[in-house]
């Protein structure tokens, strides 16, 4: 994935909880690789999947894209357990939070930090 005309990182983690995901989530991995502000890292944390989901995550964090992807796993807490230890594996000021069945337009990030920082 290029970063050509991107911005820099911006002190903001992408947090995915997955579960069950195989088919979504390269879809809202990579609406997140095409903002024109990338996130400092995408964490991915798998819900106990019985699908293909780690193999899908793992193919991206393997790539060693222009934003470093980390994958966890956990057993099945449901999405806020994942979303509460994202929280716990960031060191980032700023989160965003991004669900494995959904995407994001190109200028998400950049409105979202725009917005809460008042720029």
């Amino acid at each position: 994935m290029s970063s050509e005309g991107l911005l820099s990182a911006a002190d903001i983690s992408v947090i995915i909880p997955a579960y069950q995901a195989e088919d979504t989530i390269a879809r809202a991995l990579d609406s997140v690789l095409v903002q024109t502000v990338l996130p400092a890292e995408i964490i991915v944390i798998d819900d106990g999947s019985q699908d293909r989901t780690r193999e899908v995550v793992s193919a991206y964090v393997a790539e060693q894209t222009a934003c470093p992807i980390r994958l966890f796993e956990q057993e099945n807490l449901g999405a806020g357990a994942a979303r509460n230890q994202g929280l716990v594996a960031t060191e980032s000021k700023l989160v965003a939070f991004l669900d494995a069945d959904d995407e994001w337009l190109p200028e998400k990030l950049s409105r979202s930090i725009a917005a809460m920082t008042g720029e």
